[in-house]
């Protein structure tokens, strides 16, 4: 019922959920990332991540947790692809210890750290994501952790990464 995945979310309220039918979503061209505001909520796709895609669009990063999100924020069944900025440019998380479930971080592009994922003083899950033709110029092509971070990656998969130092995890 909304245009974008961030209306979905400025409307809702601890213990929501937001689903999110296949297709793709471009960000907002004012270059906002999508941001989950510190909710406890379960953004899912209901189709996949297959065919569910948030893209990044090679202008922006695409996702942000910065706001304290628990394990009780969950984002589950993406594409989370094209993201581009220093740090974290599918995901970036800070002071965060969120749920990722069976999303794809793919094509993702960092000057810095983390070209799909960068965690600073972060402890998120990931399950059942695969990581794969990312690319960070310094340090981890799929993740990079720092400041205390303490990522947990359960039956993930990392494939066609690169940076010059740590293309898996940095």
């Amino acid at each position: 019922d909304y245009a974008t995945i961030q209306e979905a979310i400025n409307v809702a309220s601890n213990g929501d959920e937001i689903l999110v039918s296949p297709g793709t979503y471009d960000l907002p061209p004012n270059n906002e990332v999508v941001n989950t505001n510190g909710l406890a909520i379960w953004i899912h796709s209901t189709g996949g991540a297959e065919v569910t895609f948030i893209d990044g669009q090679d202008l922006r990063g695409v996702i942000a947790c910065v706001n304290g999100e628990g394990s009780d924020t969950i984002i589950e069944g993406f594409t989370i692809k094209r993201g581009k900025q220093d740090f974290g440019a599918g995901l970036y998380c800070d002071g965060s210890s969120q749920t990722i479930i069976d999303c794809i971080f793919e094509g993702n592009n960092v000057e810095e750290r983390g070209a799909a994922l960068f965690c600073d003083g972060s402890s998120p899950l990931i399950i059942g994501c695969t990581f794969r033709n990312n690319n960070a110029i310094k340090w981890g092509g799929a993740a990079y952790a720092t400041g205390g971070a303490s990522p947990s990656f359960d039956t993930c998969l990392f494939e066609s990464n690169a940076a010059n130092n740590g293309a898996g995890l940095g």
